[in-house]
């Protein structure tokens, strides 16, 4: 049997809170997957204002800091995220809903 290192448990809960957040059933209501479901590209792209993230740009800052934060946790190196950047990526209104999904 495995010894356990100090921070197994604490690394585990962690990461199963970070999952909740997005595509399980959470305490605090609605997850991010669950309330983008129904959200078509063109709805995504809006923008409320000049200048303001829209809910795509939102939702991609979102995921990009959740891998940043379970590789933090796991002790990884950086891999790749999908899409070059850091942090907030633009999201034009060019967005298909194909991509989208």
């Amino acid at each position: 049997m495995a010894k356990r290192q100090p921070g197994d448990i604490e690394r585990v809960l962690l990461l199963r809170l970070l999952d909740e957040a997005y595509n399980k059933q959470a305490w605090h209501g609605a997850q991010l997957r669950g309330t983008l479901r129904r959200v078509n590209a063109t709805q995504a792209t809006w923008r409320p204002k000049p200048q303001r993230h829209n809910i795509a740009e939102i939702a991609v800052h979102c995921a990009y800091w959740k891998y940043a934060v379970r590789r933090r946790i796991l002790g990884e190196k950086r891999g790749s995220f999908p899409l070059k950047g850091s942090n907030w990526f633009p999201i034009s209104s060019h967005l298909t809903d194909g991509r989208w999904k």
